[in-house]
């Protein structure tokens, strides 16, 4: 006879993860090169900082949003597929259109 879990086992190991988590947490380091550009005001040619860390925002932004777009663009292409199935259907029984005859 498989022995059973208390029900509340599964939620205790999910609020311990989470505490543990938590707790252990430290802030986030920049890489050197984020580093450096950020403290001094200027990167290495001589650019402003606030104009670097926008463009790493910027590309940050772009790799969020490209597996988004392109889910997005798959589910269109088959939503159009389906449809043009269901007209394509809906021809074939509006003829009486049998395969084999």
């Amino acid at each position: 006879m498989p022995s059973r879990q208390p029900a509340f086992l599964p939620r205790l190991l999910a609020a311990m993860t989470l505490a543990i988590a938590v707790l252990t947490a430290s802030p986030a380091a920049a890489c050197p090169n984020c580093k450096e550009n950020l403290s001094n005001g200027k990167n290495a040619q001589g650019e402003d900082a606030p104009n670097v860390a926008q463009g790493f925002a910027w590309s940050i932004y772009v790799m969020l949003a490209v597996p988004f777009t392109m889910a997005g663009l798959l589910g269109f292409a088959a939503w159009k597929l389906s449809k043009h199935a269901a007209k394509a259907q809906q021809r074939i029984g509006q003829h009486g259109f049998t395969p084999g005859a």
